[in-house]
Order: C-alpha cells, then sequence, then structure tokens
C-alpha cells in the first residue's frame, strides 16, 4: 500500500484525496482530476504537469504498480501510462522538489521524480537514448504537458477502452474493458475533438500511425508538451524548472 511522505515534508495532496478521484485503469482521466485538485488545495498553475510515459511501439515494462506481474519478475507492461508531477516545497527549506502522485504505484506516496523513475523503470534502460536500445518497444518516452495545454487540450471519449462490437451482450449497448468513471468524458469545449489522446501519446513523429486524425484526416497540429527519450534529459528538464521557474 502507498505510504505518505515523512511529516517533515509537506505534500499538495494525501493519497486518499487523491485515490478518491480516480478510477482504475483511467490513467488520463485520473492524472486530470488530480491535477484539479492540487489546483483547488492552492497548488499554483505553472507547477502543475502530466507526464505521458509510452514507446513508439506503445510497450512499456513497469515495476512497482499495483498491476505488476508477479511471475514476470515483478513487472507489468503497458501500452501507456500518466502520471501527475507537481512542484512542491517542503518545510525544511523553500526549494522546490519534483513530485510524483501516482495512485497506481506500490512506492511512497508521492515519490521524487529520480525516485519514482529509479524504481519503476527497470534499470537497463536507464541513461540511455531509445535509440541506443535494440528492443525497440522497451523504449521509454516521456512527453511533459503543462496544465494549461493538459486543461485546453485533452480529450478523450474512452473509445480506446471499447470492446469490439462483437463482445458486446447487447446489440448497440457499447461496453468496456474496464468499468468506465463515473464522471463525463473530458472535453474542453463543444469545438474539441472529441479524442485527443492519440496527439499526447505521439511518441515518435516520424510514425505516421501515431498522427493526430481529425474527422478522419491526418492533422498537422503540433503534440503538446515536450518529449524525452532519455531519462537524464527528463530530470534535467525539471531540474531547470526548480532553479528558475520562468
Amino acid at each position: 500500500m502507498a505510504k505518505s511522505l515523512t511529516s517533515s515534508e509537506s505534500t499538495v495532496l494525501t493519497y486518499e484525496q487523491c485515490k478518491a478521484v480516480t478510477a482504475p485503469f483511467y490513467c488520463e482521466e485520473n492524472v486530470c482530476n488530480i491535477l484539479k485538485l492540487a489546483l483547488q488545495a492552492g497548488a499554483k498553475i505553472g507547477d502543475l504537469f502530466a507526464v505521458f510515459v509510452s514507446s513508439p511501439d506503445r510497450l512499456v515494462p513497469f515495476r512497482e504498480q499495483k498491476s505488476t506481474f508477479k511471475e514476470k519478475g515483478g513487472m507489468c507492461y503497458w501500452d501507456y501510462h500518466v502520471i501527475p508531477l507537481i512542484l512542491t516545497s517542503t518545510r525544511r527549506n523553500s526549494e522546490k522538489t519534483a513530485l510524483v502522485y501516482d495512485v497506481d504505484s506500490v512506492l511512497p506516496f508521492p515519490s521524487s521524480l529520480q525516485h519514482y523513475v529509479t524504481h519503476s523503470i527497470p534499470a537497463p534502460f536507464h541513461g540511455m537514448d531509445y535509440q541506443q536500445i535494440h528492443i525497440k518497444e522497451f523504449r521509454h518516452c516521456f512527453r511533459v504537458v503543462n496544465y494549461g495545454e493538459v486543461m485546453t487540450r485533452f480529450s478523450s471519449d474512452r473509445r480506446h477502452m471499447l470492446l469490439p462490437a462483437s463482445h458486446w451482450r447487447e446489440a448497440g449497448v457499447p461496453e468496456y474493458t474496464s468499468v468506465p468513471p463515473p464522471w463525463p468524458c473530458f472535453k474542453p469545449d463543444a469545438s474539441s475533438h472529441p479524442h485527443s489522446l492519440p496527439l499526447f501519446l505521439k511518441m515518435d513523429a516520424a510514425m505516421e500511425d501515431d498522427l493526430f486524425k481529425v474527422n478522419g484526416e491526418l492533422s498537422q497540429e503540433e503534440a503538446p508538451g515536450e518529449l524525452f527519450c532519455c531519462v537524464e534529459d527528463l530530470f534535467k528538464f525539471f531540474d531547470r524548472l526548480i532553479v528558475d521557474p520562468h
């Protein structure tokens, strides 16, 4: 079970608060809810981020997840995972640290970004640019998107969670691989595309299959945030933000 940080550190949200606004297997929507909750709790917009983790082939190994398969050496494989990251001040000093609030993890809650990545991503992939990894399906890439872009550009009609129509128990009544959350589907406004998730999961600009489609046409819309395919570059990005928030 996830644990809280020591009392000497100040957290924006507790595990219980975050768990109350999440639903299993809908990590991208869970992150939106957690970031909104953090904003309501007093966090600054500039300190809130969603980190989309995937690979060009949509297969990434993770450790220390609640869904970990013990028979596979404590490792599970996601097509993608999304984590909320909040720059948080500690009581011991005025400096901020990058904390991950992943309700799907069994690591301490929250965990520092360094601790989370070190223990969640199998060691062979640390310090390696994805082009150096011959097993291409295991290339961890990280798309970091700030709160503003998430809330204005992310949308999901949950089509990626639908079972094939042939598996529906009643004709015309959609069924999902996991029970949908009780809240409405995410959509910034009436004019937004109903499902922009593929754009956020675009981990290789050269892959045509990952291009965002609008009304069946390939879109030239730029993917949100910044893409990193090396954990050290991810660390450096947040280190710079902590030193110089502007």
